[in-house]
């Protein structure tokens, strides 16, 4: 699991109260910090059943990743989990435990995205990652953390 909190992004309240939820975590989990940047790894965030249950659902979802600017700055495939699959019981504890991770309400989370890259022809390059959808928006102005959990080895 991986957890960047982007304090510049968002209100000013919330970032703080994201950065003061992970000074909550272990030292040993801070991998990197510098100028409101955070990076944790947090061992165990979720199990190798949770995982294979989170890539189920997404299975009949993936589609064609996006950025922003729709140049191709990732060639990766996404799974939004949305309506019934956001429902899921997996998909909403995998979100509680984000949300309760950076001190936010769930209320507060974007859609559940799973990400793939499948091949060496795959790749990212940097990009602006931000919200245009207004009903993301509502959820509390822009990302002000991503968590990132990898679902299978590096």
């Amino acid at each position: 699991l991986r957890v960047l909190p982007f304090g510049v992004s968002g209100p000013a309240a919330v970032a703080t109260r994201v950065q003061a939820s992970l000074r909550q975590l272990p030292a040993e989990t801070e991998l990197f910090s510098a100028d409101g940047f955070r990076l944790h790894a947090v061992p165990d965030f979720i199990s190798a059943e949770e995982a294979a249950e989170l890539l189920k659902l997404a299975d009949p979802l993936w589609q064609r990743s996006k950025t922003y600017e729709q140049e191709a700055h990732r060639t990766s495939d996404t799974a939004s989990l949305r309506g019934e699959a956001a429902e899921a019981p997996i998909a909403v504890e995998i979100m509680r435990r984000a949300s309760e991770l950076v001190g936010l309400p769930g209320s507060h989370c974007e859609t559940l995205q799973l990400v793939r890259y499948e091949s060496e022809a795959h790749y990212y390059k940097e990009h602006y990652d931000l919200l245009d959808d207004p009903e993301q928006l509502l959820l509390g102005g822009q990302r002000v953390a991503t968590v990132l959990i990898y679902l299978s080895s590096l």
